[in-house]
């Protein structure tokens, strides 16, 4: 069964089906200009999803299409990278799709772990981790 902004391919399917919260991912994050079905790889430590995005000039007219990527290690998904395969930054940085790609991606991810935390860890395809970190801090002398 095909599913609409996603790739049909053995890899692909097989490795959503694994991991609800990236299918789930996969599912929202279409439009936009992100216009291609998503393709997904594994390896030990990350998941690899790749698709395009349309870039537009200042008419309103798709002129190409950016290649890119979001690595999304297993474990921390927040802390995922995105990378594009054109070497002539030009169109990325001129209409600031690093930042979008970023911020949208954030987004969803947040979005989406948020809505199956009610689903038990074995059905959702995650772990909820708290990390309590000590960071220093500036004495501050307090005034009686």
């Amino acid at each position: 069964m095909s599913i609409f902004g996603i790739s049909d391919n053995a890899s692909t399917t097989t490795i959503l089906a694994k991991y609800p919260l990236l299918m789930a991912f996969c599912e929202n994050l279409h439009g936009s200009g992100i216009n291609y079905n998503w393709f997904a790889e594994e390896n030990k430590n990350n998941i690899i999803l790749y698709n395009k995005y349309d870039v537009m000039n200042s008419c309103g007219m798709e002129i190409g299409a950016e290649d890119f990527k979001i690595i999304i290690p297993k474990n921390d998904l927040m802390n995922f990278k995105i990378t594009f395969s054109n070497k002539n930054r030009y169109w990325i940085n001129s209409i600031l799709l690093s930042e979008y790609l970023e911020q949208i991606t954030a987004d969803v991810l947040s979005e989406i772990i948020k809505q199956m935390t009610n689903i038990w860890p074995n059905k959702r395809g995650f772990i909820e981790e708290t990390i309590y970190r000590l960071t220093p801090i500036d004495a501050v002398k307090e005034v009686v």
